[in-house]
């Protein structure tokens, strides 16, 4: 039972073996082709995610699988205008949408969003599909990664310094994105969630946190 394996290790449990898995994305173009699924369609596409993903198990021998293999889902469900990218090239959103914290309004329905929806079926599918053959692992994204996407690398890392009390607006309103989704995947079956954000030291300072 590698979801039990899995998750034990995870939880710093005893395991019988050591897990093997990743909560993020072990996809290449030779698993693609192995798989018989491929980008940019499994991005949006339930069943070419769930399929994709299950490769991590089925051919890699992972303990664990991960459909979402962009960094966009949230983003693009909220207004992002991405552009999905290709076998080789991963999606991109070039533009921005907001300027201010005030700019800032979303409600639930957009996990209905294509882009929010397609990973929480392929999670479903998933944990049909595998049972407690693998651990099905969701991930979302926190606040800083997606004031990146909704306000711009730049103009968020300067407004650390210049707009310090905007940026924890920013995060205190964004927060809710990403528990919002990390609810919905563990209700569509997810066992763990990966909690992804880029805070990191070469981009900002541990005081602006």
């Amino acid at each position: 039972m590698s979801a039990k394996v899995f998750l034990d290790a995870v939880m710093s449990k005893p395991t019988p073996r050591p897990a093997v898995g990743s909560g993020t994305s072990v996809v290449t173009d030779e698993l693609m082709t192995l798989a018989g699924a491929a980008f940019p369609e499994a991005h949006l596409n339930a069943e070419l995610m769930a399929k994709l993903a299950a490769a991590g198990h089925t051919i890699l021998g992972y303990d664990n699988v991960m459909p979402l293999f962009s960094v966009w889902h949230e983003s693009a469900a909220l207004g992002c205008p991405v552009e999905w990218g290709d076998r080789l090239r991963m999606p991109d959103c070039r533009t921005t949408i907001w300027k201010t914290d005030a700019d800032i309004k979303f409600t639930k329905d957009f996990l209905k969003h294509p882009a929010a929806k397609t990973p929480l079926t392929a999670i479903s599918i998933l944990k049909k599909q595998l049972g407690d053959d693998c651990a099905v692992c969701g991930k979302v994204f926190g606040p800083w990664t997606l004031g990146y996407h909704f306000f711009g690398v730049e103009e968020f890392l300067v407004n650390t310094l210049l707009n310090p009390d905007m940026i924890r607006r920013i995060i205190d309103k964004l927060k809710e994105v990403t528990v919002l989704y990390a609810q919905a995947q563990i209700e569509a079956g997810a066992d763990c969630i990966l909690l992804a954000d880029h805070a990191t030291r070469d981009l900002c300072s541990p005081q602006v946190i």
